[in-house]
């Protein structure tokens, strides 16, 4: 087998798994077609970005459900994908699995009971499918 073909079988393998990847973090990848393609993958998604600073006294994320008695935060974002940010790291998963395990976390009033959401604990997230990507000091 040449440099090529094994270079090519390890670079689609690759491929794949990036793809799966992105589609299980909500994401809608598409692989390039034809020859000679401008880029190799076209993702289609929106982000609901979350940073936390208690995140990083506490270990855990307040996932906000309402504000004065209405619905808001997570409850109400139509983002595919959540980042969540404690410090320089960025926790990426998709917005369905977050929204899914909610129930089991724990409920949590703050602001005088003005606002109410979920308790996330940063360990939580090694058994949730993401991504962790390291962002450098953010200013």
């Amino acid at each position: 087998m040449s440099t090529f073909e094994h270079d090519l079988i390890r670079g689609t393998a690759a491929e794949i798994l990036f793809r799966r990847w992105c589609d299980a973090a909500g994401f809608f990848s598409q692989a390039a077609v034809g020859s000679n393609p401008a880029y190799d993958l076209l993702l289609r998604g929106t982000v609901e970005l979350k940073c936390d600073d208690r995140a990083k006294d506490t270990n855990n994320f307040f996932l906000e459900t309402h504000s004065h008695g209405a619905p808001s935060g997570i409850g109400v974002s139509q983002a595919t994908t959540y980042a969540l940010i404690r410090e320089t790291s960025c926790f990426m998963l998709s917005a369905d699995l977050l929204k899914s395990i909610l129930p089991t976390l724990e409920e949590k009033r703050v602001f005088s009971g003005d606002k109410v959401g979920r308790i996330l604990p940063i360990r939580a997230l090694h058994s949730l499918t993401h991504q962790r990507i390291e962002l450098g000091r953010i200013q």
